[in-house]
């Protein structure tokens, strides 16, 4: 076709395109999957209604769909016999329907009950399972290992299993050192976690565990007055108080829990759009906590006493399930079915996120992880069009003489200094930016985009909040106010600086720039909270697989977990350890004090049968630090913060400047000799002189 004529036919594919978005969003929308959620479905009888009532929920059923068995349908007490009489009966059922799959995530129960032969007894229950050979059912989590697993529910719906009991088993359970389960530490669990979510960024992300992270039943403390009251008042009150504060092995606040509790909170805190559905409470909630869900659908009969509070949209104590259903457009419901008897009912519809195809639906969230809609249609005039803008990077760092006495001076100065910034040109950067989801990270604000140059890129902010690290209880206190001024310590456009070294010295790096996001709608769902932000745009090393125009044209990018783990696995594998011992040395240089294993990612090549790693160090927020002051300067004694270094001529605390990245030197160092890293030093010497 020539040119002209091209150029013509694009322009009136462009004059198309909102009418195509429009009849997508809103066209007759359709339903894409449904998942119904079931929990100790070991309190079923053989001859129990749910099976036939269940049956009527799917039959007819012309949109795929899921049935979760969330733990607990094995007694623990009860002999092996009576359990595959149960599991057999219920697993036949579910798989006489067509387009259904059955997936089963043990419980306490099936544990054992939390007791010593609760690993044993875990397996012959996913033997048994597999033995039974149904079709389309799945043992969710292999050998009793924690997780996470990812199952596809459909195109656009990924279901991220993880065996919460394993967290809270207090006996023989699969540990790193018997390679019984590829993950096995906190670390990679929580790497692989972030991972999956982050590597389906547009897709709808359910998360399954059989523990409810939050509840206001009995096993979150949660009991009715009649307990608190009798046989003794006050005394009798203690019990629901140890449930709630202490608890045993069941409830979910305990020492071998808290600490998957607390995990998954940070990674909720740094993601968007995530619902969590647990089994083990006999009983029915959907609690709201942003734009997260946490939902507990463990009550098919017997139910448990159920509590009112704050984040609860729905709470009972009854015998029921509770039905996901996810539709093309990306609205997402829930609903609740009653099962008695006589009969089941349909009690409560509610939506959890509502398409940006519908307008009228507020204050329901958007689904910001699967967007098809995502407004490309807004023909709203951008309200920014200057190509340029004056502004500071933080004025809020402004302080006097008093105050930078006791808080520091810092880099006050270049924070309240305004500097001219280009707007952000989402139309032609890279040949045009489409945003898709909010970074993650506990003190930068950041958006992630795909360019349409093939590669994917990341947006920064400048300005940082560390009091996100901080517990709830302090981060609008003074303390929370001292450590959000010490954001002051990092040189706002020190990344900028550190780019210019690296290109010297042949370590690959992404390349920031300077910004300030426009008021456009190409922003899109993104755009009241990210316009005006001023931040550096820069290449994000992402997997291969995801991209067309992989960085630094690496076969693979890996964290620093998974690399790890490729060479435990295989011995051809290796780094490029020089490259790496001059990375660590230049980090060194520019008192960088804050390269632990997540501040860095690996490009691999394939080199003789086998991957060569090149490190690619990021993150850049601590490099040139001062910490001057009086309470900063008592702050980074070796006796008051471990890792923290000032930037100067020399540095006084050397353990201090490699204390985050320990780890990794030890790993990965122990390679090289003294030789090694003075040779390193004196390549950065002679690549960065005094006149560069």
């Amino acid at each position: 076709m020539e040119k002209p004529r091209l150029n013509l036919f694009i322009k009136h594919l462009l004059w198309l395109l909102p009418v195509f978005i429009g009849w997508r969003c809103w066209g007759q929308t359709t339903l894409e999957h449904r998942v119904f959620l079931l929990g100790n479905t070991a309190d079923l009888t053989v001859d129990s209604p749910l099976y036939a009532q269940l049956g009527t929920l799917i039959e007819g059923n012309t949109s795929g769909a899921t049935v979760l068995l969330n733990g607990d349908f094995s007694t623990g007490h009860a002999d092996e016999y009576e359990d595959s009489i149960r599991i057999r009966h219920l697993l036949a059922s579910l798989s006489s329907y067509n387009n259904v799959r059955t997936i089963l995530i043990p419980g306490d129960r099936d544990w054992a009950h939390s007791q010593k032969n609760g690993w044993e007894q875990v397996r012959n229950l996913e033997k048994m399972v597999h033995s039974m050979n149904f079709p389309n059912v799945i043992w969710a989590i292999k050998k009793g290992c924690p997780g996470p697993e990812e199952i596809w529910l459909d195109e656009n719906t990924l279901l991220i299993n993880m065996q919460t009991q394993w967290w809270n088993h207090p006996h023989q359970k699969p540990q790193p050192a018997g390679a019984d389960c590829k993950i096995a530490t906190e670390d990679v669990f929580v790497e692989e976690l972030e991972d999956l979510i982050e590597e389906n960024a547009q897709k709808n992300i359910l998360l399954a565990g059989h523990y409810p992270l939050i509840s206001y039943g009995p096993y979150g403390g949660k009991w009715p007055l009649k307990n608190y009251l009798l046989p003794i008042p006050i005394f009798s009150g203690l019990i629901p108080s140890f449930h709630a504060n202490v608890g045993a092995a069941k409830d979910i606040a305990n020492d071998n829990f808290d600490d998957f509790r607390d995990l998954l909170e940070q990674i909720s805190l740094e993601q968007n759009g995530l619902i969590y559905v647990s089994g083990h409470e006999h009983n029915l909630q959907i609690l709201s906590i942003k734009d997260h869900y946490l939902i507990n659908s463990g009550s098919p009969t017997k139910p448990s006493y159920s509590g009112k509070g704050d984040l609860a949209l729905y709470a009972k104590s009854q015998p029921g399930l509770i039905e996901l259903r996810y539709f093309d457009h990306g609205k997402v419901q829930a609903v609740v079915h009653k099962v008695d008897h006589s009969g089941m009912e349909k009690l409560k519809e509610l939506i959890l996120y509502r398409s940006f195809c519908e307008t009228d639906l507020a204050p329901i969230p958007y689904n910001s992880r699967y967007a098809p809609c995502n407004q490309l249609n807004d023909t709203t005039d951008s309200i920014s069009k200057k190509a340029i803008i004056t502004v500071a990077a933080g004025q809020e760092y402004k302080a006097g003489k008093f105050k930078q006495r006791w808080l520091g001076k810092h880099y006050r100065g270049s924070w309240t200094t305004p500097v001219k910034v280009p707007y952000l040109d989402l139309e032609s950067t890279f040949g045009g930016l489409l945003p898709y989801q909010k970074g993650g990270g506990r003190q930068t604000t950041s958006l992630k985009f795909k360019a349409q140059n093939g590669e994917e890129y990341v947006f920064r902010s400048v300005n940082k909040d560390p009091t996100k690290a901080l517990d709830y209880e302090f981060r609008k206190t003074v303390v929370g106010t001292v450590v959000r001024d010490q954001t002051s310590a990092q040189q706002p456009f020190g990344a900028m600086a550190v780019d210019v070294l690296l290109d010297k010295l042949n370590i690959l790096h992404a390349h920031p720039k300077l910004y300030v996001l426009p008021d456009d709608p190409g922003l899109g769902q993104f755009r009241g909270s990210f316009a005006g932000l001023m931040g550096m745009l820069e290449e994000r090393p992402t997997n291969p697989n995801k991209v067309e125009k992989p960085f630094a044209q690496a076969q693979t990018i890996l964290k620093s977990n998974k690399m790890f783990r490729e060479l435990y696995d295989d011995h051809d594998n290796k780094v490029n350890i020089q490259e790496f011992a001059r990375a660590r040395v230049f980090d060194m240089w520019v008192g960088d004090w804050g390269k632990h294993e997540d501040n860095w990612k690996w490009a691999g090549y394939a080199d003789h049968g086998g991957m060569t790693y090149r490190p690619i160090p990021r993150d850049r927020d601590h490099v040139f630090s001062l910490w001057d002051g009086l309470l900063p300067w008592l702050a980074d004694r070796e006796w008051a913060k471990e890792s923290a270094a000032n930037f100067g001529y020399e540095f006084k605390g050397l353990r201090s400047l490699m204390w985050q990245a320990r780890h990794l030197d030890r790993l990965l160092g122990n390679q090289l000799t003294r030789e090694d890293w003075m040779q390193a030093a004196r390549e950065i010497q002679q690549n960065i002189n005094r006149g560069y």
